[in-house]
């Protein structure tokens, strides 16, 4: 099996969990649906999708660095904040249900790793195997107090969390917490609670 090293690139909701609960499924589905559909047109250039993961989107590629990658997280949370800003300000006033009013505490995450992987065939699809691959799965699920962030796994990362099985992982962080201020005061102007 031919292994190659590439970047691992996640881009994952921030709340999707709590917003599709409180809300009527067919609806909120159309504008998860919108959302990522939004993020993936405007992600796709030099990445490849590697699959669909629920409130995810894993992506693989050859060509950029992760300096790169974080430099287009960066881009794709302001179009991210404008989407939603968009899709508040298109269903405000307009939309029945709860979930306009909600779509505001949505956020996103960024995961960033380079590592040497394989592909393999499952079902016809070609999947993704190696140690980053669950390495950057795991950090998913982390101790970081923050909805909207850069986390870029590296060796010398300044912090770092134990994982079963593999061990310490090593990261460091970028908050993107101070561009949601602008969401929240577009709630407080519009009257949304």
């Amino acid at each position: 099996m031919e292994t190659n090293v590439i970047r691992l690139f996640i881009l994952d909701i921030s709340g999707y969990t709590r917003f599709l609960v409180n809300t009527d499924l067919v609806h909120g589905k159309e504008t998860i649906t919108d959302i990522l559909n939004a993020l993936y047109e405007f992600t796709r250039e030099g990445l490849v999708l590697n699959k669909i993961e629920g409130d995810a989107l894993f992506f693989f590629s050859t060509l950029m660095g992760k300096k790169e990658l974080c430099l287009l997280s960066k881009n794709i949370y302001k179009y991210f904040k404008e989407v939603i800003l968009k899709t508040v300000s298109e269903k405000h006033d307009t939309c029945p249900f709860t979930l306009c009013r909600h779509i505001t505490d949505l956020s996103i995450k960024f995961f960033i790793h380079e590592g040497e992987v394989a592909f393999h065939k499952v079902c016809g699809f070609d999947e993704l195997i190696g140690k980053s691959v669950i390495e950057i799965h795991r950090v998913m699920k982390n101790s970081v107090n923050n909805d909207s962030y850069i986390l870029i796994i590296d060796k010398t990362g300044k912090y770092s969390e134990k994982y079963e099985y593999i061990g310490k992982v090593n990261y460091d962080l970028v908050s993107l917490a101070e561009d949601a201020i602008s969401i929240s005061k577009l709630k407080r102007f519009m009257g949304i609670n």
